[in-house]
């Protein structure tokens, strides 16, 4: 995709979210426990399909073990040496418990997979959250109204209102700088001016 120009921007974040919404919908009307939670058939075919993306998006890189660390292959992979392919569907193919006893078994392999699937466990909490939200759009597409904004002087009242709660609470607990008289006088003076 090559983005020319915030139109092209715009257009591009206008198809997405229409493909959120379409894939939501087919989501919804096929499981409509998504929401309060999806059987686990479901949800490992959801997370697939995140997978997938995530893998287009990272491909798999090379690695060359020396002298014990892993070196990343940048440009033409050398033919000697130990060399290891590492993709997120490598990382994530080790439970949690594999991938933590590889802490003490291959430390090297360890911190590259554990990138990998902290940054993997994230967009697919981003793309989860989109799809929930679109999901909660669809049953409930109630637009939520703001109430109209308030005429300045009517706002500044109700501040004020705020203000002497919170000078009574601060006072209550032994702010010494709190003094409701002498709060009342300033508010007067405020309004006093014309």
């Amino acid at each position: 995709m090559t983005i020319r120009s915030y139109k092209d921007a715009s257009y591009n974040a206008a198809k997405a979210g229409d493909s959120v919404a379409e894939s939501a919908k087919f989501i919804n009307d096929n499981c409509p426990t998504f929401l309060d939670g999806a059987p686990e058939e479901v949800m490992s075919e959801v997370v697939d399909g995140i997978l997938l993306r995530y893998s287009e998006r990272h491909p798999a890189q090379t690695y060359l073990r020396v002298d014990g660390n892993l070196v990343l292959c940048k440009g033409k992979v050398p033919e000697k040496g130990e060399k290891l392919e590492v993709s997120i569907f490598s990382a994530m193919s080790y439970s949690q418990q594999q991938h933590g006893q590889m802490k003490n078994t291959d430390p090297m392999l360890y911190a590259v997979h554990g990138k990998l699937r902290t940054d993997f466990n994230k967009y697919k909490s981003n793309v989860l959250g989109s799809i929930r939200k679109a999901i909660k759009q669809l049953i409930d597409p109630t637009d939520r109204t703001r109430a109209a904004t308030a005429d300045f002087a009517v706002w500044i009242v109700s501040e004020f209102e705020t203000i002497k709660t919170r000078c009574k609470n601060a006072k209550a607990r032994g702010d010494a700088t709190a003094d409701s008289a002498l709060l009342d006088r300033q508010i007067k003076a405020f309004f006093a001016v014309k």
